[in-house]
């Protein structure tokens, strides 16, 4: 379930539809908390942060991406924090 909302939240911000993107990739992240996956929970805030960004939400963004940069150092997640670097680079935050 968690993987499904995460892609239905990808296709929604690639449709430019934030706020649907915001509601599925928040139960994703939901999910991924409850079940204890770090990794994915990281990998959730990215995403949550590109769809803030697209939303008009930068403050929001920049906390979602600092903490899946927290994230991706404790898991050593190196694509993941490579993803919220390009991110950052991208967006100005």
């Amino acid at each position: 379930e968690g993987h499904t909302l995460a892609l239905l939240g990808e296709i929604a911000i690639e449709a430019d539809e934030p706020n649907e993107a915001l509601e599925c990739l928040e139960a994703s992240l939901a999910i991924r908390r409850r079940i204890g996956d770090a990794r994915g929970e990281g990998w959730m805030l990215q995403l949550l942060a590109r769809a803030q960004i697209e939303g008009g939400h930068p403050d929001r963004a920049r906390d979602s991406i600092t903490l899946a940069e927290r994230v991706a150092l404790v898991c050593k997640d190196d694509e993941l924090r490579a993803a919220c670097v390009q991110l950052r680079a991208s967006s100005g935050l």
